[in-house]
This record gives C-alpha cells, sequence and structure tokens, in this order.
C-alpha cells in the first residue's frame, strides 16, 4: 500500500507537477552517486593510455598505469555506483512517460487489478490503469494504492524486457556498455578479488556512459529544475 499524499509512498502518481519534481529528486540521487565514481573522475587519464603500443619494457608508462590503477575505489564499488544511478534513471524516465515504477503488490490482490500484475511481468503499467482498477479517478489525494508495494521495479525486468527499454526511449548501445558493469555489480556475494581488466572495449563504453549521463542525467535534471521554476543550487554540472 502506498500513500498518495506522502512524498516518499505514492505522491509521485498524484498529478504531473508532483511527478516531475520527484524525478528531480531521483536524478539528483543519481548524480550524487555516479559524480564520486573514481572510473569517470579519472577516466580521461585511462583513455589517455596507449594500449596498443604499450610494453614491459617501458617502465616509465607502467608506473603511471600502476599510479592510476591503485588510485581508483574498488572496481566493485564503482560499478554499484554506475549499476545504480542508471537503474534509477530508467525509474525516472519511465515515471515521467506516465507508467508506475513500483511493483503490483502481489499479496494483497483484488480481482479488479490481478491481471495487472501478471501483466507488468512483461510491460509497463500507466498510471492511469492502477487508478482506474482501484477506483481513483477522484481528484482528492487523501488515498492510498491499495495494489502497490513498497519494492520498486528490477534492473533485470527493465532491461531484459523489450517492452520496458521501448518505453525508456534510451539507444540500445547504453544497454549493452552497462551489461559488463552490471555484472561486476552483481558480484557483490563474492568480493574475493579487488583486481579489474582495463581494456580499450570497456573504456569505450565508459566514455559512452559518460556521455549518457551527462546527456539524460544531467541535462534532464536541469531541464525539469529550470521548467518548475526551481532554486539554481539544484542544476547539475556535467562530468
Amino acid at each position: 500500500m502506498l500513500r498518495a499524499n506522502t512524498l516518499a509512498e505514492g505522491a509521485c502518481y498524484r498529478d504531473l507537477r508532483t511527478r516531475k519534481w520527484v524525478a528531480i529528486c531521483i536524478l539528483e540521487q543519481c548524480y550524487r552517486i555516479c559524480e564520486g565514481a573514481s572510473l569517470l573522475r579519472r577516466l580521461d587519464d585511462l583513455a589517455a593510455i596507449d594500449f596498443n603500443n604499450f610494453t614491459n619494457r617501458d617502465n616509465e608508462a607502467r608506473f603511471r598505469l600502476h599510479d592510476l590503477i591503485i588510485s581508483l575505489d574498488p572496481p566493485v564499488l564503482d560499478a554499484v555506483r554506475i549499476a545504480t544511478c542508471f537503474e534509477n534513471l530508467f525509474k525516472a524516465r519511465l515515471l515521467l512517460r506516465g507508467y508506475i515504477i513500483h511493483q503490483i503488490d502481489k499479496k494483497a490482490l483484488s480481482s479488479s487489478y490481478k491481471y495487472l500484475a501478471d501483466e507488468q511481468q512483461a510491460r509497463p503499467i500507466k498510471i492511469s490503469e492502477i487508478k482506474h482498477a482501484e477506483g481513483l479517478q477522484r481528484r482528492t489525494h487523501d488515498y492510498a494504492f491499495q495494489s502497490l508495494s513498497s519494492f520498486t521495479l528490477t534492473y533485470s525486468r527493465l532491461v531484459t524486457q523489450e517492452a520496458y527499454k521501448t518505453q525508456l526511449r534510451l539507444p540500445p548501445k547504453l544497454f549493452k556498455s552497462l551489461a559488463d558493469i552490471v555484472d561486476n555489480r552483481n558480484n557483490l556475494h563474492y568480493l574475493i578479488s579487488a583486481n579489474a581488466v582495463y581494456t580499450r572495449s570497456f573504456i569505450v563504453d565508459l566514455l559512452y556512459i559518460r556521455r549518457s549521463f551527462n546527456r539524460f542525467v544531467v541535462r534532464t535534471n536541469n531541464a525539469l529544475v529550470k521548467e518548475l521554476q526551481m532554486h539554481d543550487i539544484s542544476l547539475k554540472q556535467e562530468i
């Protein structure tokens, strides 16, 4: 159950302006999480390494690379930051397009919206569909969504179901570039090694991820802040 008069619960489904305000809050957290990723902060230094000409005989280059690598945070920590950032970006984009980002509660199913719980496995559910199923077409904000749980959609559902990816309206290359990062994040259950492999293709993916962060997190946030005439402190700088 999510109360529609509480920002931390279901207020994001109340009206368009509140939805945009909540999206800004999500993007703000995306920014704070991902801004600290050492892989993105030191990415230009990594990209400057000429892997094609790098040899073990070039001791100076080896020492520079070693100093750079040890200055980075543990790979799994950066993976968590980047994956969490983009997972929440996906949810903000769905919310702005009028879809629910919370899971329909299977433990409190009513026959009026049971079919939506099943369909949510394969496609995003519109806010209007939930309101109609629950009979919440009135304008009052003093109600609760009986159908929605406090849990939001999982990353895997957002990126593996084509109907979700279509509504996210993001380049297919972004999902591909994030794949290795997310795999690293998913290894949290077995932190036996802090080693990482930095290849040219991995760095190319990181460059694309950083450009996507600036485009879809920073610029979207700033456009919404200006639209809602919020204080300039909410504006973000690209990284």
